[in-house]
């Protein structure tokens, strides 16, 4: 039912904000932060598109955390996103990320999204994946699946030791999160932005601290249970 998979999406999203991810304010391009309140840069948007761009969201989550544990372990970033699934990396169920994926021999979008891997740095040459990865996800119906292109940066050159926050630990600096109007960059993303077009047409997502990410994420579900119904498929009844 519409109303499971809505739930489904608000659930992932109340995960995302837990773990610190997402639901934060955003930096433009002066570097000003803007706004507060859940992924306040996807307020405006109508449901189908907020709840697409979640979804690709979460997909980026899981695709740094699987990155991350591919360089512990080998001590470098997978080149491409069929890698990081071959290398037994990338958890869950991803059938439905690897069908959406550009190098996919019969592409299929994943809840209204593409995905491309971040294949050149920002000079057109190879990207240095032992120290570097990305992926950028953009509707595939540019204006009616959704409105931005979702890019995550994974670089160990700037990468820093956790730093202890409230009891617990807000990981290391080595990931960065942005999205940017389709309008205003090329779509598929497969080349490292240079930072003068991250600071122009990309707008950087802040990471939060677990806590806030808790209050963050009972927000969201308190604000959801209060616009279904008493009886519903992903609650039950109140």
């Amino acid at each position: 039912m519409k109303t499971t998979r809505v739930g489904n999406v608000i659930l992932s999203l109340a995960w995302l904000l837990v773990i610190g991810f997402a639901g934060c304010g955003q930096s433009g391009g002066s570097g000003e932060s803007g706004g507060s309140g859940p992924l306040n840069f996807l307020s405006g948007l109508n449901p189908m598109k907020k709840a697409n761009e979640t979804s690709a969201l979460a997909q980026l989550k899981k695709y740094s955390t699987a990155q991350n544990i591919m360089f512990v372990e080998q001590g470098r970033f997978a080149h491409s996103l069929s890698e990081l699934h071959d290398s037994g990396y990338l958890p869950g169920r991803t059938k439905q990320l690897l069908a959406a994926w550009q190098g996919s021999t019969s592409m299929k979008p994943m809840s209204g999204y593409l995905f491309a891997d971040i294949e050149e740095d920002a000079g057109g040459g190879r990207l240095d994946d032992t120290m570097r990865g990305g992926l950028a996800a953009y509707p595939e119906a540019p204006g009616e699946s959704g409105d931005r292109v979702l890019l995550i940066l994974l670089d160990e050159r700037s990468a820093s030791m956790p730093t202890p926050v409230g009891g617990g630990f807000v990981g290391g600096a080595n990931w960065r999160l942005f999205w940017a109007n389709h309008q205003d960059v090329e779509i598929p993303l497969t080349r490292w932005p240079s930072e003068t077009e991250l600071q122009t047409a990309f707008h950087e997502i802040r990471r939060r601290t677990p806590q806030g990410g808790m209050r963050e994420a009972q927000k969201v579900m308190d604000d959801f249970k209060a616009r279904r119904p008493t009886e519903d498929p992903v609650f039950g009844r109140d």
